[in-house]
């Protein structure tokens, strides 16, 4: 929420001061039910996948959290593939996307496995709720991801126009979740009363960054690159603990690290083939088209 309320802060700064200029036909594309349908939908779907998300770590642990998280690349592109927000993916992508999802999965399925030694056998009674909170974070989070494309790209929003819009709505529906779930508990336990200031801003700072890249990376490349990147982070992660740490990596977690480079390989040659075919006047076309959605309905 820290963060959200950060990067808010700071869109209404540039637009107040003059430093970024907001159309009139960018404010009357969100006004009404332009503002039901594009911005509320990114702003209760980010909530909800916080608050499910959140609590799937008090009934799963971390590497089998990890474990459903590699297959949010796989709901996004279904998500935007369904809602038609991008045109449907080619064989490269599709084929990459499912290269790094199995071998992400191969690599925590391995790590987890050489910790415990048999990594998900044991029976947990909250084990289902949690899987079933991690699921509806995951396709929460795909449909945030798609709203928020269609506004970037399909409308031709800017990323500060994105937080200017979004930010508020999205501040609301996060604090009104952390309201009932978080401030009690931190209320009872003293926790949200003795909040070093340092540690307070370097959460919006950090955040702040997190959600602007994060929308530029929507923006540029679109919300399946996005999630491949956060899987790509956990294959990272393995690589630095086998360099720096020192830590054992089996042939289970080389296999899954091969298995997610060639799929990171294919996806760069794919993003460069459609770079390279596609033109700044399709975009614009497209851009215009949405407004002229917009106006045609108001």
């Amino acid at each position: 929420m820290v963060g959200v309320s950060s990067s808010t802060a700071l869109a209404h700064g540039l637009v107040l001061s003059g430093y970024h200029v907001v159309s009139d036909t960018k404010r009357a594309a969100v006004q009404g039910w332009g503002y039901v349908t594009r911005i509320l939908p990114v702003a209760m779907f980010q909530a909800w996948t916080f608050s499910a998300g959140n609590n799937a770590y008090l009934h799963l642990e971390v590497g089998a959290v990890e474990m459903l998280k590699s297959f949010a690349p796989a709901a996004v592109a279904l998500v935007l593939a369904v809602c038609g927000v991008a045109a449907p993916l080619d064989r490269t992508i599709v084929i990459a996307v499912i290269l790094i999802t199995f071998g992400n999965v191969v690599t925590v399925l391995d790590e987890e496995s050489s910790k415990s030694g048999a990594f998900m056998s044991k029976e947990n009674s909250n084990a289902r709720l949690g899987y079933a909170l991690m699921l509806v974070s995951i396709f929460t989070e795909a449909i945030r991801l798609a709203t928020a494309q269609f506004l970037l790209k399909n409308c031709q929003f800017s990323v500060v126009e994105g937080q200017y819009f979004i930010g508020p709505a999205a501040s609301l529906c996060l604090f009104v979740t952390a309201l009932f779930q978080e401030i009690p508990d931190a209320i009872r336990h003293n926790g949200a009363l003795f909040v070093p200031m340092h540690l307070l801003l370097a959460t919006a700072i950090m955040g702040t960054a997190l959600n602007y890249l994060g929308y530029s990376v929507v923006k540029t490349s679109g919300s399946v690159v996005l999630k491949l990147l956060g899987s790509i982070r956990t294959m990272g992660l393995v690589v630095f603990s086998f360099l720096f740490r020192g830590e054992y990596v089996g042939w289970q977690s080389a296999l899954g690290y091969i298995t997610s480079v060639v799929g990171m390989i294919m996806l760069q040659y794919s993003a460069k083939k459609h770079t390279d075919v596609r033109t700044d006047s399709s975009e614009s076309d497209k851009g215009t088209q949405c407004l002229q959605e917009t106006q045609s309905s108001a």
